[in-house]
């Protein structure tokens, strides 16, 4: 089987996973995402403390799943990185990178909704990345806590 098709069949298998992931399980469940009223407001947030809503709550999470050897966080502020559509959104964006090949982003559907996919191929997708995230010479390696405090 030749490389290319190898990356599409492994790119629907992923797509699949996750488009399953929203259809069998409450984002509760999978997630595991809690309530939490430590700082006066109720909000939802992830294991690790950081909030549901943010992007790098589904980056951190995703790292702590599959370890930090498969899964890498980069992150840019928008002042750095003009022009792309996940950081006009926020004042920049956080998201993980699987196995060095594919962009695993799910804030981009599940929160922000300014996206209908949010699994991407470095290589198959290179004509939307740069829409979406800015050049790759604008991403940092960004090595967020896995735990906030909660005081």
């Amino acid at each position: 089987m030749s490389t290319q098709l190898q990356r599409y069949h492994r790119r629907r298998q992923l797509e699949r996973r996750y488009i399953n992931r929203i259809l069998r399980q409450d984002e509760f469940e999978f997630w595991k995402l809690r309530y939490d009223d430590n700082h006066g407001d109720e909000r939802l947030v992830f294991s690790t403390g950081w909030s549901a809503t943010l992007c790098s709550g589904y980056a951190v999470d995703l790292q702590r799943r599959f370890g930090r050897a498969r899964v890498t966080t980069y992150g840019y502020f928008c002042s750095e990185n003009r022009g792309t559509v996940a950081g006009d959104f926020s004042g920049g964006h956080d998201f993980a990178v699987l196995d060095r090949e594919w962009i695993i982003d799910p804030w981009l559907t599940d929160v922000a909704d300014i996206w209908p996919v949010g699994v991407f191929h470095l290589v198959e997708d290179a004509d939307v990345i740069p829409y979406i995230y800015g050049p790759s010479t604008k991403w940092r390696v960004t090595d967020l806590p896995h735990n906030i405090p909660t005081e």
